[in-house]
């Protein structure tokens, strides 16, 4: 799945995974994407108030989870005790979680594919790599002076 998907694509994604499209959901998948960030169901939920002023935030939460199940929007369960989200994309990354201020971050260490290609070359069938790194960033560090 692109990193983005057209409103005709995302209706498509949609009806084929048996689901209608419907305003609410357009909206909800529009702004993860607009984003540009990885947000939990709170910070999407504000967002999304701000374009749909009547929408809960159980519609938000289900809504997700239906963006989830046709692969639209993957679940980073980062250890906070609740879920962030990005949209889907074919592009390999691994996240760091700032324990200070919440901020995620992507990146795309050698050593973690290196690790992963010699998994399969060992005769693993590698089905998907969920890798984070928890710690302060650069910029808490400096306030915090840890």
């Amino acid at each position: 799945m692109p990193d983005t998907v057209a409103r005709a694509q995302l209706d498509t994604v949609l009806r084929s995974g048996g689901f209608r499209m419907t305003r609410q959901r357009r909206v909800i998948y529009e702004s993860l994407v607009q984003a540009g960030r990885h947000v939990d169901a709170n910070d999407l939920f504000e967002q999304v108030r701000k374009r749909y002023p009547g929408i809960s935030l159980a519609t938000v939460y289900r809504t997700v989870a239906v963006l989830k199940a046709v692969g639209l929007v993957k679940a980073l369960p980062l250890g906070e005790g609740h879920q962030h989200f990005e949209p889907a994309s074919d592009t390999v990354h691994y996240h760091l979680l700032c324990t200070a201020c919440g901020r995620v971050m992507e990146f795309n260490p050698a050593e973690v594919a290196g690790a992963v290609a010699g998994l399969v070359e060992s005769g693993w069938h590698i089905e998907g790599v969920e890798f984070f790194v928890k710690g302060r960033c650069p910029k808490c560090t400096a306030q915090k002076n840890v």
